[in-house]
């Protein structure tokens, strides 16, 4: 977003990424394009979605704005008090720690610098 405005476009780098997901995600996945589909049934002529758009949209098939993400999961951390304080962006960290070291846990990552390879 910048002044308020979608901005789509490339990664960083331009290039494309393939990620890999395990089985459970693709489940989700293919139910969400299913209710989407049932939720573009329901708003008839009101869809203002596209065949190949989003997969995470408003009931009429326009994107969410990534605020709408980030203040959700700002309350659902506050309701639950055994949640320690995390961005959104804070996930990014924690995952990729996750996933390089298992042991790794959520303050360990949310608080560590990012560490690049050496060349």
């Amino acid at each position: 977003m910048i002044g308020g405005e979608r901005v789509n476009g490339t990664t960083k780098s331009g290039r494309s990424r393939v990620v890999s997901i395990d089985d459970e995600t693709v489940a989700v996945l293919r139910q969400r394009k299913a209710d989407q589909a049932a939720e573009q049934l329901k708003a008839g002529d009101s869809w203002r979605g596209t065949k190949d758009g989003y997969v995470f949209t408003t009931g009429w098939g326009e994107p969410i704005y990534p605020d709408t993400v980030t203040s959700l999961m700002t309350k659902l951390i506050r309701a639950n008090e055994q949640l320690p304080h995390a961005r959104l962006h804070d996930l990014r960290h924690y995952a990729d720690g996750w996933v390089m070291c298992p042991a790794v846990t959520f303050g360990l990552a949310a608080a560590a610098e990012p560490v690049l390879p050496s060349a």
